[in-house]
């Protein structure tokens, strides 16, 4: 968690500067705990966001995976049923056409 070290260290540092200067230090403290509070609620925030785009993006990348596999086992079986086992060309523009000709053919 080294963002959190990082705050630390800055705020710690900050303090310490404030004190020195400050003329109502018990003031300055309650401030800076105030302070200290709305970044907590910040960070908090932040971190839900983020834990929550985590497992939006797991949940879409697993409905990926399974429609790949969903086309996949369609793919094989297709592949079955025409004859062949390996995933060339089980299908050319003859088949799918009929011997006449064809749109995309120059002829």
């Amino acid at each position: 968690m080294g963002i959190f070290t990082r705050f630390r260290d800055i705020v710690s540092s900050n303090i310490n500067a404030m004190l020195d200067r400050a003329e109502e230090p018990e003031k300055l403290i309650r401030l800076m705990i105030r302070e200290m509070e709305d970044t907590l609620v910040e960070l908090k925030a932040a971190c839900a966001g983020v834990m929550a785009e985590t497992k939006k993006i797991q949940r879409q990348r697993d409905e990926a995976d399974d429609r790949a596999r969903f086309w996949a086992d369609k793919a094989q079986l297709a592949a079955t049923k025409a004859g062949t086992t390996s995933p060339g060309k089980p299908w050319s523009k003859s088949a799918v056409t009929g011997s006449g000709p064809t749109p995309w053919s120059r002829s």
